[in-house]
C-alpha cells in the first residue's frame, strides 16, 4: 500500500516534471530527482540500519516521490502562473476529458511495454519448452 500510494505521488511530480521540461525549464527537474534520490538513499539506508527491514525501502521510495511531487509541481505552478501569466482553471468537463486520455494513454504504454517484452518472453518459453521435451522442435 505505501509502495502504490507513493508511485501514484511520484506520477504526479513526474508528469508536473514533463510539464517544466516542455516549458524548456529542464533545471529544476533535474535537480530535484538528484536530491530526492540521494534522499531516498540515505533514508532507505538510515531505516535498514534502525531494523525497519522491507519498509525501509517503501518509505525511503515515499520520501521520493513526495519530495518530486511537491518540488516540480510547486514549480510548474509557479512558472505557469508567474512567468507566463496563465490562469489555471479546471472544470468537470476538463476533468473528465483528461481522465478519458489518462485511459487512453495507460493502455497505449500498456501495449507498446507489452509489444517489445513479447519477443524475449516467447524465445524463452521456445527454450524452456524444448528443454522439457527434446523431439518437439527437431
Amino acid at each position: 500500500l505505501i509502495v502504490a500510494l507513493a508511485n501514484s505521488v511520484n506520477l504526479v511530480g513526474l508528469a508536473s516534471g514533463a510539464v517544466l521540461q516542455s516549458l524548456q525549464r529542464p533545471l529544476v527537474p533535474g535537480l530535484t530527482l538528484i536530491g530526492a534520490d540521494a534522499s531516498s538513499i540515505g533514508l532507505t539506508v538510515a531505516l535498514v540500519f534502525n531494523d525497519f527491514g522491507l519498509y525501509a525501502l517503501a518509505l525511503g521510495l515515499g520520501l521520493r516521490g513526495m519530495l518530486v511531487a511537491l518540488i516540480n509541481s510547486a514549480a510548474c505552478l509557479w512558472i505557469c502562473r508567474r512567468e507566463l501569466g496563465l490562469n489555471l482553471r479546471w472544470t468537470p468537463a476538463v476533468w473528465r476529458s483528461m481522465w478519458r486520455d489518462t485511459y487512453y494513454q495507460f493502455f497505449n504504454a500498456l501495449a507498446m511495454r507489452l509489444q517489445t517484452l513479447a519477443d524475449p518472453f516467447f524465445v524463452k518459453l521456445g527454450q524452456v519448452i524444448a528443454d522439457l521435451n527434446p523431439g518437439l522442435l527437431g
